[in-house]
């Protein structure tokens, strides 16, 4: 081949350097070099592995989106569950307070009534003394007056 490239107007050191040169690319090792073909089956294995992941995550989503629906549904029926028996608590506690003060206000009345009765016994009774002091006062003035 330096033969040729000299016969070509090359000068033998310029022969020499471009032979050499062909062999160290003759001797390099190309099977570490990707083909076609060899990009072209990784490129759809990662596409495969990225539409792979991708379900994944879906997936996990759309079970994770469950669970948290799950879990405010349950603590909705909880919250709605306490609410209930607080009001039902509340009313019962509400029942418990008027029946007690219905009774306080039945035995007040039933007080009033009774210290009423005694108020007008005691009335009656004055009346009763005052005009048995007045007839007695009439009567001691219709005698002085007599006599």
């Amino acid at each position: 081949m330096a033969k040729e490239l000299t016969a070509a107007g090359f000068t033998n050191q310029q022969a020499e350097a471009v032979t050499r040169q062909l062999r160290i690319v003759q001797n390099i090792d190309l099977s570490d070099l990707s083909t076609k073909d060899d990009l072209s089956s990784l490129a759809e294995v990662t596409k495969a592995d990225l539409a792979a992941a991708t379900a994944m995550m879906k997936s996990d989503f759309v079970a994770a989106t469950a669970e948290m629906k799950a879990d405010l549904g349950a603590a909705k029926a909880e919250m709605k569950a306490d609410l209930a028996a607080a009001r039902a608590e509340m009313k019962a506690d509400l029942v418990a307070v008027s029946a007690s003060m219905k009774a306080d206000m039945a035995d007040f009345m039933a007080e009033m009534r009774a210290d009423m009765a005694a108020m007008r016994a005691d009335v009656a009774a004055q009346r009763l003394e005052w005009k048995q002091i007045s007839r007695m006062q009439s009567s001691r003035l219709s005698n002085g007056l007599s006599g």
